[in-house]
């Protein structure tokens, strides 16, 4: 008994801790997310290619653009994706037309030409 409260106390300092901290979840948590909801449209990317292009366009913002609107902006979408719903997702919850103004222009069909 006293481990149960010991790892729940636990638990909850490392999830306050975070709180605190600022954290965000990282581009392997948002892209598992993702991933898994058969209802969010992929375009047959894999885990390593989306975890690859979150990660390049944390730093974009973070480093080479030092833009901390667009990164606060890039925070928030990810924090969506990991709370939100897959039906929540496709329908577009957490897009953000700032971080991406090409959403609809049909550029990519269905079969993607």
């Amino acid at each position: 008994m006293a481990f149960a409260r010991l790892s729940g106390s636990l638990l909850l300092l490392g999830v306050t801790v975070q709180a605190l901290a600022g954290c965000h979840p990282t581009c392997k948590h948002v892209c598992k997310t993702l991933l898994a909801c058969d209802e969010v449209e992929s375009a047959r990317v894999n885990l390593y290619e989306c975890v690859d292009a979150c990660n390049r366009q944390e730093a974009l913002y973070k480093e080479e653009w030092e833009n901390p609107s667009l990164l606060d902006a890039f925070y928030a979408e990810n924090n969506c994706i990991v709370d939100a719903s897959c039906e929540e997702i496709a329908a577009g919850a957490c897009y953000d037309p700032e971080l991406y103004p090409y959403k609809d222009t049909g550029f990519v069909t269905e079969t993607g030409n």
